[in-house]
């Protein structure tokens, strides 16, 4: 009778234990639960041999950056997406490749952009006053970092390799979105 009475108790225990942890995770704030679209507007990515954003031993380059998603209109935080690259202006194209596959991701805490998959991390952080080029890109989120580039060049998480650059090369993401929060 009594291993009757400490098996009930033990059970007991359980389920509250379960159902109070289960309450808490339900009800606290996460960004895993929030759903954003995210509408593409502008965007465009400068790389420089220099390892910073002025002045170019011998090659700079821009080009036109565009993101899509594969299944509707608007991109929802977690969907795959396409980054593609074409390049505006510059000294030839040192990019062998020009579309990258890659989930986005949309942390409204941070308000940060994520693009990536196992092999690619890109965090673009929201720049709301762009001094570097004189606000040109005001209101863009942006990740940039370059080999000589100064700390306030340096801007979200970006690696020059990621595009099959050299290690030192600057290389600046920027894009223009239009995010919207969507209740369910």
């Amino acid at each position: 009778m009594q291993r009757g009475r400490l098996g009930l108790l033990i059970g007991v225990t359980l389920i509250v234990t379960v159902a109070l942890i289960l309450s808490v995770v339900l009800q606290s704030p996460s960004t895993a639960i929030d759903t954003w679209s995210v509408d593409f507007v502008d965007g465009s990515m400068f790389i420089s041999d220099a390892g910073a954003s002025h002045g170019g031993f011998e090659f700079t380059a821009t080009y036109w950056a565009n993101i899509s998603g594969f299944s509707r209109e608007s991109i929802i935080s977690g969907d795959e997406i396409v980054l593609s690259l074409q390049l505006r202006v510059g000294l030839g194209d040192p990019l062998e490749k020009h579309e990258y596959l890659l989930r986005l991701r949309y942390d409204h805490l941070k308000d940060t952009v994520w693009i990536g998959n196992s092999s690619t991390n890109i965090s673009l952080v929201r720049v709301d006053s762009d001094t570097i080029w004189s606000h040109e890109f005001d209101g863009y989120y942006i990740a940039s970092w370059g080999g000589y580039a100064p700390s306030d060049e340096i801007r979200g998480n970006i690696s020059p390799t990621v595009f099959g650059l050299p290690d030192h090369y600057y290389v600046e993401l920027r894009l223009k979105l239009a995010l919207g929060h969507i209740v369910s």
